[in-house]
């Protein structure tokens, strides 16, 4: 994996970058498919839509991957310290500086390279799992496309040659 417990932040911002870009690039894409499907007295409903949906897949998936990074947490956690569920909830819940503090200085180094290893695979986890999804998703959004079939007006062909034959050319 990516991250260990003796990793820098700087280490995340690369993947940060990569999901930046593809957020940025995707966007309106997406935005441009959803208003591009319905009609123009139905853009603001799909525009609706489409935010609804975006909004409960960025709760959702800060709720399950968060649950996922716990899970991973208290896996590492499990037999080293002794309450190994209040430990990761209270590490991932930002007091791991207090969890520190309250254990005996003979044994905070040691203490710290657990919670920090045990943080670093929840995270992988979580990362790996939502890199996943996100796989998984686009291979689902390219097999289910489908181009757009002409409509029978436009495919014949057949009104093209008397369109031409009706415009007046000047100087003819």
């Amino acid at each position: 994996m990516v991250l260990s417990g003796s990793s820098s932040g700087w280490v995340l911002i690369p993947g940060m970058v990569v999901v930046g870009i593809g957020v940025g690039v995707m966007a309106p894409a997406i935005s441009g498919a959803a208003l591009g499907a319905v009609g123009p007295e139905r853009a603001g409903m799909a525009g609706g839509a489409l935010n609804t949906a975006r909004q409960l897949g960025l709760a959702l998936g800060v709720a399950i991957f968060g649950a996922v990074a716990v899970n991973a947490a208290q896996h590492v956690l499990a037999g080293r310290v002794g309450d190994a569920h209040a430990t990761a909830q209270g590490l991932l819940g930002g007091a791991g500086q207090t969890l520190l503090q309250a254990a005996p200085a003979s044994s905070r180094a040691g203490l710290e390279v657990v919670l920090r290893g045990a943080f670093a695979n929840g995270l992988n986890s979580a990362m790996l799992g939502a890199g996943l999804v996100a796989f998984l998703a686009a291979v689902a959004a390219f097999v289910l496309m489908r181009a757009k079939k002409p409509s029978p007006e436009t495919s014949s062909g057949s009104d093209i040659p008397e369109l031409r034959s009706s415009v007046a050319v000047p100087g003819r």
